[in-house]
């Protein structure tokens, strides 16, 4: 659409017989489809504007469920003939010589290391500074080495690309994170 463009009036332009929403950030879409008549709204049930608007949620949780938001997404493709079932997590390789790299990155702090990725640009939590001085106090007395990875302006190391934070993330022992890109990044390695 055209910035300023009006959504409801987009969708009755377009006489959509279904909106598909399956972002939760932009939650005018479905409140805006509804308005403009369209019968089938499919959305994710984040918003209280979403899920009254929606008439079809992909999934209503995943708390106590032990599966991740994009596995329960998948459930919406049931109808169409998905037999159901858990895809191939994904995962990343790394070369050894990649591996190497970041193992001489992180050689200043000893194992156990911990990797730490202090915010995200998403909807993950941002927890303070004054939450990440007070778990790294608790962490080094609890034995670990934690190590900023990311963002690069918050990293104690100096910053590198793509494949070098996968290293670095790689050379860690655990990592704690909000639900952001390099989170998923050290659960595909």
């Amino acid at each position: 659409r055209e910035p300023g463009q009006d959504l409801s009036g987009l969708f009755l332009s377009r006489k959509f017989d279904a909106v598909l929403n399956l972002g939760h950030r932009d939650r005018e879409i479905l409140p805006a489809a509804k308005t403009a008549g369209v019968k089938a709204r499919v959305g994710r049930a984040r918003g209280i504007g979403q899920i009254l608007s929606a008439t079809h949620r992909i999934w209503k949780g995943r708390t106590g469920t032990g599966r991740h938001e994009a596995q329960h997404a998948l459930d919406l493709l049931a109808p169409f003939g998905w037999a159901g079932g858990e895809p191939e997590a994904p995962r990343l390789v790394l070369s050894g010589a990649e591996r190497a790299a970041g193992e001489a990155d992180l050689a200043a702090w000893p194992r156990p290391r911990l990797g730490l990725v202090l915010r995200g640009s998403g909807a993950g939590a941002a927890p303070s500074e004054a939450w990440w001085t007070s778990l790294r106090a608790a962490l080094k007395q609890a034995g670990w080495h934690p190590v900023a990875l990311a963002p690069p302006e918050a990293s104690e190391i100096p910053p590198g690309d793509l494949r070098h934070l996968m290293a670095r993330l790689a050379a860690c022992d655990a990592v704690v994170s909000p639900s952001t890109g390099p989170a998923h990044i050290a659960a595909a390695l």
